[in-house]
Order: C-alpha cells, then structure tokens, then sequence
C-alpha cells in the first residue's frame, strides 16, 4: 500500500506536465484562416496571423475562411473631379467624367474591364424609385429649375456615374476572387510559404480595401446625385 501510495505521488505531476506540454503544441489547422480586424480610423485589414493584431482592436477580430464576398470595407475617401452640379461637392463627379477621368482599370490578369449592365450597379439606381413615382416625364417642361440644362446633359450625368460603378464592381469582384483563390491554395497544407508571409496574400490584403472604398465612394455619388435629381424635379426619363 505504501509502495502504491509513492507511485501515485511521482506520477500526478509527471502527467500534468504532459498534459502542459500537449496544450502548448501547435494543432494544425484544418483549413487556411484569415482575419479582419478593424482600426480607430475604421480602416479595414486582412492577416493570417491573429497575434499581429494590436491587442486593443482583438474586440473586432472576425474570423474569414473562404467567403462567398468579402464585405465592403470602410478606408479613406478617393475624391472625384467636380461635377458641374450646385449643390453637390466637388469629390461626386461620376468616375469617368471627360475631365479629369482616371485612367483605365485592369484586373489581376491584366485585362481592361468593360462596363456592362450589370445588377449590382443597377440596383443603385433603383434605390429611389418610390421617391420618382410623383416626378413629371419631360414632355413641354420648362428649363427654369433645371439647372438651365437639358436632357442630353442630365442624361450623360447619370450614365457616366451609373457606368462608373459598374467597372469598380467588376474590379472589386475579380480582387475578391483572386483573394479567395489565394487562401484556398493555403487550406491544403501544400503551400511553401504561410499564407501570412505569401506576397500574393499580402499584395490582395492591400489593394482590396482601397477598391472596395473606391465602389462605396461611386455608390454615394449615384445616390446624392438621385437626391439632388429629386430636389430639382429631374424628369425621370432624363435619367435613363
């Protein structure tokens, strides 16, 4: 009984030290993960490594495997040239205005994006429907309280900011594939570099924010300009 007795007393603390040890070893992941983590400034970053965090912002941390869609990040504005139109400030110029339009976007192979119609775009301009239902057509309307401009102009305006929008989503949505393809090639345990340190995985981490930025930006121009349309009575067939 005394024998057993010391055996029990060496063997306790030699199990809890194994246990300590087999909680301090890495467990491999099943699959590749990614954070994103939020700043003072609302700046929006991606990381592979969740001890790179500031600790202050550990609240904010949320955990993105493989999304469907990474969610529009809130960044710095990107000011727009100025638009001609009282009332609106000079940053909410539709993105391919003749002046000062910005060069040509590509995606991540290097092609030129073409805008298209798509439905994304379009439902910013369905936003405010309702509000249009009690606007007049244009036929035999007066120019006074337009601006002192006509249909072509007003018709141009909502083209340029509609088609801007649909390129930036089409940019957006070829980063947000790349990214997603990136941390799949991860998720196997194949990859020679951690997805953290992969130039690729960082390059994304960086430009993604300022594109998606750069759509919520076109976004609110389409919408002040709908609303500045509204408040001058804009016929609503000089805004398709």
């Amino acid at each position: 009984m005394r024998d057993r007795n010391l055996s029990r007393a060496i063997l306790a603390p030699a199990l809890l030290v194994l246990a300590g040890i087999s909680w301090l070893l890495p467990v491999p992941p099943a699959g590749a993960e990614v954070f994103k983590w939020t700043d003072e400034n609302s700046v929006v970053h991606y990381t592979a490594n969740r001890a790179s965090i500031p600790i202050k912002f550990q609240d904010t941390v949320k955990i993105v495997e493989t999304p469907p869609e990474m969610p529009l990040a809130r960044t710095r504005e990107f000011p727009a040239s100025e638009t001609g139109i009282p009332g609106l400030e000079e940053e909410e110029l539709p993105a391919d205005s003749s002046r000062g339009a910005p060069p040509s976007r590509t995606d991540v192979t290097g092609n030129v994006l073409v805008s298209g119609q798509g439905a994304a775009a379009k439902s910013a301009r369905t936003k405010t429907e309702g509000r249009e239902a009690s606007i007049p057509r244009s036929a035999a309307l007066p120019m006074q309280g337009y601006l002192g401009r006509g249909e072509g102009w007003w018709r141009a305006q909502f083209l340029e900011s509609l088609r801007g929008v649909e390129r930036q989503q089409q940019i957006v949505e070829s980063y947000r594939d790349r990214l997603r393809q990136i941390i799949k090639s991860h998720s196997g345990g194949d990859a020679v570099l951690p997805l953290e340190d992969d130039p690729e995985f960082q390059k994304m981490a960086n430009i993604l924010p300022r594109e998606e930025s750069r759509l919520n930006q076109l976004k609110r121009n389409m919408r002040r300009l709908q609303a500045r349309a509204n408040e001058l009575r804009i016929p609503s067939d000089w805004r398709e």
